[in-house]
């Protein structure tokens, strides 16, 4: 009777062990077999840890040896790491270098940078080199125009077969503008875009994480691309020798413009200061683009005409400038657009209107302006046309008649205007 009852106890047990403590369903011929004596000894051998008591207390602490046995689903992650790191491996996310920017009209800071696709005219932001901070193509700039960009192993290779790397730095009009150390905020929007050459073998210490080595994004290296656009063989060697070029049109040092010639340490060197009005003058003086629209469809003549033509339009005034002392940003701006005033008045060609009631011409800021006449809204200012709308005054019968409003001309010119297609903002203007 006492091995009767032992024996339903110990079935007992292991009914529960295996079937509602194991939460796992056996057959009944399974469970029928369970409550043998003959086979009572092997199965309670490899379940001898878990007792009764255990099963009520399933959280209690597990020593040092059965804590370094894994668990199903431990096992399972330990596999699965493996694979993950595998893949982080092969998608190129693993940490593989950095490159350092420097943005300088003044230091524009906080303005977005990028790496951009060279093949492509507008040169938009290239989406393979997002940050794998942000996940975004765009950097943004610190307050000394500077923007580190970290590289993962993949977009190093890419780099590295390439042999060079395009940026683009993006300052909508009223961004931070530091000259000197003075801040200020710019007048129009621009974009500025260089290219770095890497040295095959000086790669690695190039992009190395550790590396100091910065490229300094200047309209001294915008203008060189834009007049090595669409170039099929650029080499380094051509590009510098087409910087130096500019450079040396406007009485500027070509070993300066390369460096940080803005830092506020360096406002009494002439040579940083020349470089610095030079740069000016290339932006206040529409030497640039403004958008990316600009890029992709900006006509620019030859290397020898443009180094001669800003010779003889900005040389002058880059020296006259450099000779002024300023110690504020706004004065420096004042000087620029009093000299900007006079050459919006110095003329390239002009060409005459029906019956000498209009004319219209080109200045040395390559605008279009025009003068005279307005009755059919020939001015090409619709800016100017809507203030003489609401101000002027019509001959009697004829309201509303462009040829009867009063007043209809103007002897200082105006500039042509195009309806502004970045217009984002109520104080944008209208036209452009």
């Amino acid at each position: 009777m006492k091995r009767y009852a032992y024996t339903l106890i110990t079935s007992a047990i292991l009914s529960c062990f295996l079937i509602g403590c194991g939460g796992s369903s056996k057959s009944s011929s399974e469970n029928a077999n369970a409550g043998a004596p003959a086979q009572q000894t092997e199965p309670v051998a490899p379940a001898e840890p878990v007792t009764p008591s255990e099963q009520n207390n399933p959280v209690e602490p597990q020593t040092a040896e059965e804590s370094s046995s894994p668990e199903i689903p431990s096992a399972q992650e330990e596999q699965e790491e493996p694979e993950e790191e595998e893949k982080t491996a092969d998608s190129g996310e693993s940490a593989g270098g950095k490159l350092n920017l420097q943005v300088i009209d003044g230091y524009l800071a906080q303005i977005e940078a990028c790496i951009v696709k060279d093949d492509d005219p507008a040169m938009p932001c290239d989406d393979n080199f997002k940050s794998a901070d942000t996940g975004k193509s765009t950097f943004i700039t610190d307050a000394s125009g500077k923007a580190k960009i970290n590289l993962t192993s993949k977009q190093v290779a890419q780099l590295k077969e390439k042999g060079y790397v395009k940026f683009k730095a993006v300052a909508p009009r009223g961004s931070r503008d530091i000259v000197f150390g003075n801040e200020t905020k710019t007048t129009q929007d621009l974009v500025l875009v260089g290219t770095k050459f890497f040295d095959s073998e000086k790669f690695d210490k190039q992009v190395a994480e550790d590396n100091t080595d910065v490229f300094i994004l200047t309209p001294f290296t915008t203008l060189t691309e834009m007049l090595l656009k669409g170039d099929e063989k650029l080499t380094e060697e051509k590009y510098s020798e087409t910087m130096n070029k500019i450079a040396e049109s406007l009485g500027v040092s070509p070993d300066v413009i390369t460096t940080d010639y803005n830092d506020p340490a360096k406002i009494s060197d002439k040579k940083s200061k020349t470089a610095l009005i030079a740069g000016e003058s290339l932006v206040k003086l529409n030497y640039l683009p403004r958008t990316d629209d600009d890029l992709a469809t900006v006509s620019i003549m030859n290397s020898e005409s443009m180094t001669s033509k800003l010779k003889s339009d900005i040389q002058q005034l880059v020296d006259e400038m450099a000779e002024q002392d300023f110690s504020k940003a706004e004065e420096l701006s004042g000087m620029m657009e009093f000299r900007r005033k006079s050459m919006a008045k110095s003329y390239e060609s002009i060409s005459t209107g029906i019956a000498e009631d209009w004319r219209c011409a080109t200045n040395k800021l390559n605008e279009v302006v025009c003068w005279g006449n307005n009755a059919w809204n020939n001015l090409g200012n619709q800016e100017f046309t809507d203030k003489k709308l609401k101000t002027g005054e019509y001959s009697e019968g004829h309201e509303n008649d462009l040829m009867y409003l009063k007043d209809n001309y103007t002897s200082e010119p105006v500039n042509v205007l195009v309806k502004n297609p970045y217009k984002s903002f109520d104080d944008d203007p209208d036209y452009v």
